[in-house]
């Protein structure tokens, strides 16, 4: 309704600049309830430019911003309203002082996150992760369109295992975030195939990465402080390629080794999945843990055709281990268990093995999706 009373005032004569205004900043405010901060952004900088005095057009621009994460931007309005005196110094601070607690918890939230990684991830201490998860969720209400506090949020889900959440917070942000960095985009749905042990996928996703800079989303119009804020903990090209090499050598030895495995050559081929390990030892992040415990339980099966029951038993609770659902490496310790008449740890792992087929079922049928 608004639209169609700004055509309706753009050809009326006696319609003023204010007029106009006024319906901008009213189509911005209905956008802004409607959480499409970009398009009430659009309406808000219409209206100033029509009336750069008109405060409700200039309060809906700094919400835009700060509602985007665009800190900076948003106090550099709340400034010219009070330079120009249509706000009261009282309103002024209190309005610049949320600003500030907002944008200055994210940042320490990011930094504190970004203290759990290590080399080209994170192996993060569970307690201060989820801590971190627990407050970041009061600065996305303040804050939804905001390309870190979204991303921190992203990070969070795969720094804890929860990759179709993940995954799900992506497509969201993806849909949402005009400003989103793309190689980050697909940098983190690698990290997701990852823990699920698809590195072949993975190996894709960081591929896709090569096509894009270290800056990609952030555009000339942002304010350097709100830049640096968006692009804090992204990592650079070469970081992004120095992973993709690694994966592409860890794919290789294991390739090999299944090639040898199929050959009957036991020997040879734990000696591929043993090089692949030791590639990704404090190389990998945590999301590597699933391609570890896969090439442990490869291992596991030389040693099983080989008779070597004990080291068969052993790589596969190494396995299970670093990732306790991974339901093949269970299965093939029962059956090690088994051989060694084992049968009351036996049947621990296969109840173990049925509960993560019941909860996958679970997802999966909530999901309307197949095993």
């Amino acid at each position: 309704e608004y639209t169609n009373a700004i055509d309706h005032a753009q050809s009326c004569t006696m319609a003023s600049l204010r007029d106009l205004a006024i319906l901008y900043a009213n189509r911005a405010a209905c956008h802004i309830m409607l959480l499409e901060f970009s398009d009430a952004l659009e309406s808000s900088r219409t209206a100033m430019g029509l009336d750069g005095t008109y405060l409700r057009g200039l309060l809906r621009a700094a919400t835009c911003f700060s509602k985007m994460g665009r800190y900076e931007a948003a106090m550099n309005i709340y400034n010219k309203a009070y330079e120009e005196d249509l706000v009261t110094e009282k309103y002024f601070n209190t309005e610049v002082k949320e600003i500030e607690s907002i944008r200055d918890t994210l940042t320490v939230m990011a930094e504190k996150f970004s203290e759990q990684k290590h080399f080209q991830g994170y192996y993060a201490d569970d307690s201060a992760v989820h801590t971190i998860y627990r407050d970041l969720q009061e600065v996305v209400q303040k804050s939804p369109a905001s390309v870190l506090a979204r991303r921190l949020q992203a990070e969070i889900l795969v720094a804890t295992g929860k990759f179709s959440k993940a995954l799900d917070t992506l497509r969201s942000c993806e849909k949402d975030l005009v400003h989103l960095p793309r190689a980050w985009s697909h940098e983190l749905k690698a990290m997701c195939k990852l823990g699920r042990g698809d590195i072949e996928s993975a190996i894709e996703e960081l591929k896709v990465t090569n096509g894009y800079g270290d800056e990609v989303g952030i555009d000339a119009s942002f304010e350097e402080e709100d830049c640096k804020l968006a692009q804090m903990g992204l990592r650079s090209r070469e970081e992004r390629n120095e992973s993709l090499r690694l994966l592409e050598k860890i794919k290789a030895h294991k390739e090999k080794g299944n090639g040898l495995f199929q050959k009957g050559e036991q020997k040879k081929a734990a000696m591929e999945y043993t090089a692949a390990l030791e590639l990704s030892l404090g190389k990998l992040n945590f999301c590597g843990a699933r391609v570890r415990a896969v090439c442990l339980c490869n291992r596991a099966a030389t040693h099983q055709k080989a008779g070597n029951m004990i080291e068969a038993w052993a790589d596969c609770s190494r396995a299970i281990a670093l990732d306790s659902k991974y339901s093949k490496a269970m299965s093939r310790r029962a059956h090690i268990l088994s051989h060694l008449r084992l049968y009351e740890l036996e049947k621990q792992d296969l109840v173990s093995v049925e509960v993560i087929f019941d909860r996958s079922a679970t997802y999966c049928k909530a999901q309307d999706v197949s095993l």
